[in-house]
This record gives structure tokens, sequence and C-alpha cells, in this order.
């Protein structure tokens, strides 16, 4: 049976989002390399890092445009060794896809949850499409280390955390307004 991280956890193979599984993937270890040849434009190599940055960028990033500042956000959070903070690492580690974050959910013990843990999580929690791997692989310059997305279509990077609260606010109004219901952790990327 061909077994990786996402094995048993209905996360599915771990072929990037519109590919196929290559009969080389029979080991994750082999998993990096082969998505680099079948899904990387160019054909480029592609480390591990960027693979698992991608795969956050994919499942954060509301629309192919912010892919870029989702990626930059990760790699300026990690260089000022700030945690990464992101939602969708939590809604990995709890088995479920939810904008409800709660204060619990961040305490969570799981290698996976970016709340709790500096760094990247230890394994992909998404399958990065191609726009992903190339948004992580080369993000735009930017000061951004936060983000929220506020409502579908209105994503708000910004570098200044007073502005990131007042947009996590807005979110967390927006979703009592709409009977969303859930409260993001407040820190959230």
């Amino acid at each position: 049976m061909f077994r990786t991280p996402f094995a048993g956890q209905g996360r599915g193979s771990p072929a990037p989002a519109g590919s196929f599984l290559l009969p080389c993937w029979s080991s994750w270890s082999c998993w990096p390399s082969c998505c680099c040849r079948a899904c990387c434009a160019g054909g480029g190599s592609t480390s591990y890092r960027t693979v698992v940055t991608a795969s956050i960028v994919q499942a954060e990033a509301d629309r192919p445009a912010n892919m870029g500042k989702v990626a930059r956000v990760i790699g300026n959070r990690l260089a000022h060794h700030m945690p990464l903070q992101m939602d969708s690492t939590i809604n990995y580690a709890l088995g479920r896809s939810t904008l409800r974050t709660s204060h619990a959910d961040t305490r969570t013990k799981s290698p996976y949850n970016t709340y709790r843990y500096q760094g990247l999580p230890p394994t992909p929690i998404d399958n990065p499409g191609a726009e992903a791997l190339k948004a992580a692989g080369a993000p735009p310059a930017g000061d951004w280390r936060y983000f929220v997305t506020v409502k579908p279509g209105d994503t708000r990077f910004t570098g200044d955390y007073q502005e990131h609260l007042r947009n996590v606010r807005e979110f967390n109004e927006r979703q009592r307004s709409t009977g969303s219901g859930g409260k993001s952790g407040g820190g959230r990327a």
C-alpha cells in the first residue's frame, strides 16, 4: 500500500494540484524531487522547504494573485524568527477546514501548530499546485508579515502589527454579522 505522511489522515495522495501520482512516489523521501520534475515550470530544482511553504501558500491564499504575497509573509516571518501562526496548519493538525480558529485551537499539541511551534511544519499540509510552487520559490519583494482575508477577494497584507489587528477585528466583526460565527485566533498571519 502506498504510504505517505498523509496516509490515514484523509488527505489524499501528495500529488500537486492538477497533477497525477507518479510511479516513483513509492516513498515520501522521493516526493520533493519527483514533484519538481513533474510540476515545476522549466524543470528546475525545488527544495523540500519550498514544497512545504508552497503547501501552506496553496491552503492560505484566497486567489492565485495573492500566492506570492502569502509566500513572502512566510519568508519574512521565518527570517524574523516569528511563529507563522497559520490557521491552515492548525486545521491540518485537527483534520478540518474552517475559518473558526479559537485560542484553545492555538494551544493544540501538534508539530503542525505554527502558533505553538516556530518554523515550518514537518511535512506539506496541502497539495501545492504549480502557481503555489512558483510563488514559494520566488516570492515578490515586500515587508509584509501579516495578512487576513477580511472577505472573499479582500485579503489585506501589512508589515504593521497594529494595522493587522484592525484588519483582524474587521474580519471578526464581519464573521459575527454574517452569522459565520467563528473568531480568528487574533494573531493570524
